[in-house]
């Protein structure tokens, strides 16, 4: 995904840079990372998912219920004989909110980020 974001950036805006004298440190920092923050929000709100959603991993890695994470916590509550469904219900409302909220806070950047490095020109 960085990849083809990037690669949408036009390569004139650094060469434009070099032509008014500025250094290649100037044109990175100034000109390129700002342009590309909506492709790297976007980046970083996609691992944060993944990351956030994955099971397996966590199941196999944590061993004390202190480092358990939200979707094995969920899981613990399925009992033999009996599932307690408003407890389950609850902690998935509560485990989506972090994502939601940064969902919601990074809307602008996400949106322009995943259709600016879809399409290759």
């Amino acid at each position: 995904m960085t990849t083809g974001y990037m690669n949408t950036l036009p390569k004139e805006l650094d060469e434009a840079v070099m032509i008014d004298g500025g250094s290649r440190s100037t044109a990175l920092w100034r000109i390129l990372v700002p342009t590309a923050i909506p492709g790297l929000v976007s980046v970083g709100m996609y691992t944060f998912m993944q990351a956030w959603n994955e099971y397996l991993f966590a199941l196999a890695l944590t061993k004390t219920n202190d480092m358990r994470t939200v979707p094995v916590g969920i899981n613990l509550l399925m009992g033999q004989h009996s599932y307690e469904w408003n407890q389950m219900m609850a902690m998935s409302v509560l485990g989506s909110l972090p994502i939601l909220i940064l969902f919601l806070f990074f809307q602008r950047y996400f949106i322009a980020g995943m259709t600016a490095g879809s399409v290759k020109s």
